[in-house]
């Protein structure tokens, strides 16, 4: 049971005889913030590829017998894959330009070859998988920050007091309800 009153001492008596949960609801104020973290800054720094372009570098062995090569790739990166010579695969082309360094800041025409070991094939879903020597590539690098500041005014909607005086929070988030917790929930 909730108020914004408070209980007798005799419901109280009975509640906790009964099993019962009572709670006082206020809303936040600045008598019952102080000492609590009022305001979060996020602060999401990411360091993303731009300007991607990559050399597929054939094994050499291979193509002065296969001069003929014609290869388009018509497909996502996630779907292009490095295998090895049996067919077993090693890892996506993009998750091998994901790896690409990016450093700590903004830089451009940086330069990067992976070097192949051992037989690997680059394998596409509509062409002939044929072996790499290396690959290799030009990018750009993009530094982005965003920050989100959240004040408690924001979110905080309600402080709910058991009769024990340990404290929960209600918190909303665009006019949804979002998580009542103990402040000693870790997931807070």
């Amino acid at each position: 049971m909730v108020t914004r009153k408070g209980y007798q001492e005799s419901a109280i008596k009975t509640a906790r005889a009964s099993g019962i949960y009572l709670k006082k609801f206020q809303l936040p104020d600045d008598m019952n913030l102080n000492g609590k973290t009022r305001n979060i800054l996020i602060s999401i720094h990411v360091l993303t590829i731009e300007n991607l372009q990559r050399n597929f570098i054939p094994d050499k062995k291979w193509l002065s017998k296969n001069a003929q090569l014609s290869a388009q790739f018509y497909a996502p990166t996630n779907e292009i894959f490095l295998v090895d010579d049996d067919g077993n695969f090693i890892e996506s082309l993009w998750e091998l330009e994901n790896s690409l360094p990016r450093g700590e800041h903004s830089a451009t025409a940086l330069k990067y070859s992976f070097l192949m070991q051992g037989k690997v094939f680059l394998q596409t879903p509509y062409s002939q998988a044929f072996p790499l020597d290396r690959i290799d590539y030009q990018y750009d690098v993009l530094d982005t920050v965003e920050e989100l500041s959240l004040s408690a005014n924001d979110v905080l909607q309600g402080l709910l007091y058991d009769m024990d005086g340990q404290e929960s929070f209600l918190f909303f988030l665009d006019n949804s309800f979002l998580k009542a917790a103990a402040p000693s929930d870790a997931s807070l």
